[in-house]
């Protein structure tokens, strides 16, 4: 079912009134003063019916709104992509309803409600086909008589906001290269202090013993010690490009491979994601981390570009973008970087790194990104 629905305006429960009586009744006391002036008793005796059985519509319909509701239970306020939403309409009254029907917007067609009843539950499973925010209008319920004369509405008091999330899909890594070594290997060469190695140093007086390098001590090179440097300059970056003018589908799946990707990493030890407009990226890993950050892919655009001078520090990086760039940003320049584009673009070329979500990631050689 699809998700798509349009906002209405803000506002309390109201009813719908009609302020007279229905045109049927005027039109049965119409016919009872023709029927009594020219002294036709069928034609007064029909008109009088007819004006009785509109008022007595009309005051039904009138009484049972007056303490009917209709309100919604939404079963979560985030779903995944093409999962199903539970979503469950109520409808109250003290009287029974004379009848009518529920209005909802996630529903192809109104739902029939059942005459003389005082209660009644209808429950839906809603699934959204693309992902973003969405705003549900508030449900209606319409109540009206048997022959449709008088007609009346309750409506709900609330809207209800739904995040739909990116759907996730399983990589799979074609190369053990750059981008797989440097996102997962690196993680594993420090010495739990929260760094990781970069090299050797004579050592100095004071240090841990665990970061004293003990082969290079047995080839009789002295007394060294590892060189350590930051966790978060080693740490794979992910940077989603929405790019420039890129087609809403292409964007999407840009979005469900840079969400899949994060969260891989994430379970080999964590991540960076750095989305369009942010200077800084964020960390991907540890409790609560990857919520806020599947929430952040979710409501994604493609109208503001990441400031990519903060790739410059990170380790493995890998650019996620709807269409392949001819050349590398100039803040990538000089490095390798892995290229992560649908497959129904135009690829940048290189060895095949991984494949998610629809997309084909590339190694793409530091040379190419020589470029302004």
């Amino acid at each position: 079912m699809s998700g798509s629905t349009t906002p209405r305006t803000r506002g309390r429960g109201t009813n719908h009134l009609v302020p007279r009586p229905p045109g049927s009744a005027l039109l049965g006391l119409g016919l009872a003063l023709v029927g009594w002036s020219l002294d036709a008793e069928p034609l007064t005796v029909a008109g009088v019916a007819l004006a009785f059985a509109a008022l007595a519509a009309w005051a039904w319909v009138a009484a049972a709104a007056r303490g009917a509701e209709i309100s919604r239970r939404v079963g979560a306020r985030t779903v995944v992509e093409g999962h199903p939403l539970r979503v469950e309409l109520t409808a109250r009254g003290r009287l029974g309803f004379p009848g009518g029907e529920i209005v909802e917007g996630l529903l192809d067609s109104p739902v029939p409600v059942r005459r003389a009843r005082r209660r009644t539950e209808v429950k839906i499973a809603v699934r959204f086909d693309r992902r973003g925010p969405r705003r549900l209008p508030a449900p209606v319920l319409v109540l009206r008589d048997p022959l449709g004369a008088v007609r009346r509405e309750r409506r709900g008091n609330k809207y209800d906001d739904v995040l739909v999330l990116p759907r996730t899909e399983p990589v799979t890594w074609r190369s053990r290269g750059a981008g797989e070594r440097g996102a997962r290997d690196r993680r594993g060469t420090g010495d739990g202090d929260g760094v990781d190695f970069d090299g050797l140093r004579p050592h100095r007086p004071g240090a841990p013993a665990t970061r004293i390098h003990w082969p290079a001590f047995a080839r009789g090179a002295g007394l060294l010690e590892r060189r350590m440097e930051p966790e978060a300059a080693a740490r794979a970056l992910v940077v989603l490009d929405p790019g420039v003018a890129a087609p809403p589908e292409r964007l999407d799946e840009a979005v469900r491979a840079a969400a899949s990707l994060c969260l891989d990493l994430a379970r080999a030890g964590g991540c960076s994601l750095l989305l369009g407009g942010n200077r800084r990226p964020r960390r991907v890993g540890g409790p609560g981390a990857w919520p806020a950050a599947w929430a952040a892919l979710a409501r994604v655009t493609g109208r503001r570009r990441p400031v990519l001078s903060a790739a410059r520090d990170a380790g493995a990086v890998f650019l996620v973008t709807p269409r392949a760039p001819h050349r590398l940003p100039a803040a990538l320049a000089g490095r390798g970087v892995v290229v992560v584009t649908p497959v129904t673009g135009s690829g940048p070329g290189g060895p095949v790194v991984l494949e998610v979500a629809g997309c084909v990631g590339y190694a793409v050689a530091a040379r190419q990104g020589r470029a302004a």
